[in-house]
């Protein structure tokens, strides 16, 4: 039985900063990394404001 093929459809990117930080000189520890991510301003709406964003980061 023949299938149809849907269309593709396109892919989202986003974009965002990462900070990665080495923290080290913990006696007898290895060394902690840590990845922040900050995607900046985003959609978020509300009932009361539907054109809110959030501010993370």
């Amino acid at each position: 039985m023949p299938t149809e093929n849907k269309p593709a459809e396109p892919l989202k990117v986003e974009r965002s900063t990462v900070t990665k930080l080495m923290i080290t000189g913990a006696p007898r520890l290895d060394a902690i990394t840590v990845f922040l991510e900050d995607f900046g301003r985003r959609d978020c709406p509300t009932e009361s404001n539907p054109n809110y964003q959030t501010a993370q980061g």
